[in-house]
């Protein structure tokens, strides 16, 4: 409930900037930072690594050796590539009907679904 107050807040604030109107500049130890700082702040990428990425990378030196290690990172990276590459695209592509206003709903929208959820959730929880 409280999210979803927040997000009505940030709707009714919200402003579609251009990177051209911040001036930002990009660098590649920056990114690299920033990629690392997201990844390691996200509990489910231990969590991912830990249940799924660790076995799977003990089976594939199991089966083929360091070419199976090889091989296994390979087709990480590719899929990463291809995921974030798609993610990319849509987010390119996604400007064209994305407007403020869209945007400015969607938000909306989303609040009234936490807000709502919330209730809903806290109204079970007591009713027990």
């Amino acid at each position: 409930v409280i999210m979803g107050s927040f997000l009505i807040r940030t709707a009714r604030r919200f402003r579609v900037e251009t990177i051209s109107e911040r001036k930002i500049h990009f660098t590649s130890h920056g990114l690299v930072a920033a990629g690392l700082l997201s990844s390691g702040s996200n509990p489910q990428f231990f969590l991912w690594w830990l249940t799924i990425g660790v076995p799977m990378i003990a089976y594939s030196v199991s089966v083929a050796g360091a070419i199976g290690f090889a091989f296994f990172f390979l087709g990480h990276a590719i899929a990463d590539l291809l995921w974030f590459g798609t993610i990319s695209f849509a987010i390119d592509r996604g400007k064209a009907f994305l407007n403020q206003k869209t945007i400015r709903i969607i938000l909306l929208a989303s609040a009234i679904f936490l807000i709502v959820f919330g209730l809903f959730s806290a109204y079970t929880a007591f009713k027990l």
